[in-house]
C-alpha cells in the first residue's frame, strides 16, 4: 500500500543562486507536492514505507531567471517571503527515477 511520505530538502532558502540538493527516495516515488513547512523546503511523494530500493534524487533549486540545465524536470514553484523558487530534478538517463 503507498503512502504520502514527507522528504525535507533544505531550511536556508534566503540566499540567491542555484541550490543543489541531494536526498534518498525510493526509486518510484511520484511527487506530489512541493512547499516550505515549518521553515524547511519539503516534497512530498507516494512511497511505501520501509521500501529498500532507494536512490540519490538530486535537485536544484533556482530563482526566476536563473538558466536551467536541460536534463531537468520541473517538479513546482514554491513562493516564500518574498521569493519565487522553481525546484527541479536532476534526470540521469540510466536512473532516472519513475514519477509519472
Amino acid at each position: 500500500m503507498k503512502h504520502v511520505l514527507k522528504y525535507k530538502l533544505t531550511r536556508e532558502l534566503t540566499t540567491p543562486g542555484i541550490k543543489e540538493i541531494e536526498v534518498q527516495l525510493p526509486f518510484f516515488s511520484p511527487i506530489v507536492s512541493v512547499e516550505v513547512q515549518r521553515g524547511y523546503l519539503c516534497i512530498w511523494a507516494e512511497s511505501e514505507i520501509g521500501t529498500k530500493d532507494l536512490v540519490n534524487a538530486k535537485f536544484i533549486i533556482a530563482e526566476t531567471g536563473d538558466s536551467i540545465p536541460n536534463n531537468t524536470k520541473h517538479i513546482g514553484t514554491i513562493h516564500h517571503t518574498g521569493w519565487v523558487w522553481h525546484l527541479y530534478e536532476i534526470i540521469k538517463e540510466k536512473e532516472s527515477r519513475n514519477w509519472c
